[in-house]
């Protein structure tokens, strides 16, 4: 299982200002995860890789719902899992 713990700085240049704002668990290891965007609802939009390694890995879109634990995947219009 990969972690993935998102922390941000909430005032710039303090670094006593770190904040952790959320815990995702994946399923598998071998998964490059950048943030795009975190929503104000909560929600969070992750752009992923299945192996950062592999020049023919295809990307994903995932929205993350960080209240409920729950994602949506998306490649090429199509959805590619729930939880």
């Amino acid at each position: 299982m990969c972690v993935l713990v998102l922390i941000i700085m909430k005032e710039y240049g303090n670094d006593e200002s770190w904040m952790k704002l959320f815990t995702i668990y994946a399923r598998t290891p071998n998964r490059y995860i950048e943030v795009v965007n975190i929503f104000e609802d909560d929600q969070v939009l992750l752009e992923s890789m299945e192996e950062c390694i592999r020049e023919d890995s295809t990307w994903k879109l995932i929205v993350y719902d960080t209240k409920h634990g729950t994602y949506v995947g998306y490649q090429s219009n199509k959805i590619l899992s729930r939880s």
